[in-house]
C-alpha cells in the first residue's frame, strides 16, 4: 500500500464506526475500502477477549464434578470475596483472602480449601482459554497441632455435664467410634443382636463408611440442628473441660483407651474407619457389611468403656 494509501486509511479509522463512509463523503476505493472496512466492521470472534466470573467459575466446576464439600468452600468464598472476572488481579483476593481465614483457622484447614478454589478457577480457565495464571497464595510453615488425648478423668467429668440426649449421643459416638462432625449428621440407626448399630455413612475415604455396635446409646434421637451447630456445640462443651481439646481430640482418646485395652489393630480400624486388611475388608464389599461378623465389636466396647459408662 503505498504513503498516500495509507494517509487516508489512517483518516478513515478516525471516524465514527456506523454509517457508510462514501455516504459521509469521504471517497475511498480498492485496497484502502477493503481493509478499513475490515478493520473498523469486522473481527474474528477468535480473536476477542473471553472473559469468566468467579460465580460462573464455579458452577462450570460443579457441573463438571459435584461435592457437596466442594459447594460449601465454594459459596463460602463467593459470600466473602464477591463475585468478580477472573483476571490477573484475582491473585491478591486470594491473597487477601488467605490472611483473613488464618486470623480464625488453621493453615492446613485454609489450605485445603484454596486448593479446591484453585482448581475450580483454572478449570473454567483452560475451558476459555483464558491467559490467567492462578497462583497459590504463600502459607506460613505448619505447625502440627498436638491432639491431646482427655485424661480419664476429663471424661467423666464431660459426661457427668448436663447435656441434651442429641449432645451426649454426639459425645459418645466420637469417642468410642472416632465419628467426626461431618459423620455425626448423616448417621443411620440399625440393630445388631438388640445393640444399636450405626452405621457411618462415606467419608474422606472409603473405610470411612462402616457399621459399629454402640451399646452406650439407648436411642438415637434425631439431630434437629446443622453440621456447624453441631461442630460449635461439641466445641464449646470439651473445652468446658479441657480448654485445649476439640471434638477431634475424642477420636485420637478412643483409639489411646481401645490400645491400653489390648484392642487389636483390626478392630480398631472397623470402628475408626481406617484402611486395613483385616478380617472386615478381605472379602470386599461382601465380608465389609456382613453385620453378624461385626458382633465380637460388642465385646470390644464393653472391654474399652465400661469405666466410663456402667
Amino acid at each position: 500500500m503505498e504513503p498516500a494509501d495509507l494517509n487516508k486509511l489512517s483518516e478513515a479509522l478516525e471516524l465514527p464506526m456506523e454509517g457508510n463512509l462514501e455516504a459521509m463523503g469521504f471517497q475511498i476505493d480498492g485496497d484502502v475500502q477493503a481493509t478499513t472496512e475490515q478493520l473498523l466492521m469486522g473481527g474474528n470472534e477468535e480473536d476477542e477477549i473471553q472473559t469468566v466470573t468467579v460465580q460462573e467459575s464455579f458452577a462450570m466446576y460443579l457441573q463438571a464434578k459435584p461435592n457437596p464439600k466442594y459447594e460449601r468452600v465454594l459459596d463460602r468464598f463467593l459470600a466473602d470475596v464477591g463475585d468478580r472476572l477472573i483476571n490477573q488481579s484475582m491473585n491478591k483476593h486470594l491473597h487477601e483472602w488467605v490472611h483473613r481465614e488464618l486470623e480464625t483457622r488453621g493453615v492446613k484447614t485454609v489450605e485445603k480449601d484454596m486448593s479446591i478454589i484453585r482448581a475450580a478457577m483454572n478449570y473454567a480457565i483452560r475451558a476459555n482459554g483464558l491467559n490467567v495464571v492462578i497462583h497459590k497464595p504463600v502459607f506460613p510453615e505448619h505447625e502440627a497441632k498436638s491432639r491431646p488425648v482427655m485424661s480419664r478423668d476429663e471424661l467423666k467429668a464431660l459426661f457427668a455435664l448436663e447435656l441434651a440426649d442429641w449432645e451426649r449421643q454426639c459425645l459418645v459416638a466420637s469417642l468410642c467410634m472416632g465419628a467426626i462432625n461431618s459423620e455425626l449428621k448423616g448417621l443411620k440407626v440399625g440393630d445388631l443382636s438388640g445393640t444399636m448399630l450405626l452405621r457411618f455413612p462415606k467419608g474422606k475415604t472409603k473405610f470411612r463408611e462402616r457399621s459399629v455396635p454402640c451399646p452406650f446409646i439407648g436411642k438415637w434421637k434425631p439431630i434437629k440442628v446443622g453440621e456447624g451447630r453441631i461442630r460449635d456445640r461439641l466445641t464449646e462443651i470439651i473445652k468446658s473441660v479441657n480448654p485445649d481439646a476439640s471434638p477431634y481430640s475424642l477420636r485420637h482418646s478412643g483409639e489411646h483407651y481401645m490400645t491400653i485395652a489390648k484392642i487389636s489393630e483390626t478392630d480398631r480400624a472397623a470402628i475408626m474407619g481406617w484402611a486395613n486388611k483385616g478380617r472386615f475388608h478381605q472379602y470386599g464389599e461382601a465380608g465389609k457389611h456382613n453385620e453378624e461378623r461385626l458382633v465380637p465389636l460388642i465385646d470390644v466396647m464393653h472391654e474399652t468403656w465400661d469405666w466410663l459408662f456402667q
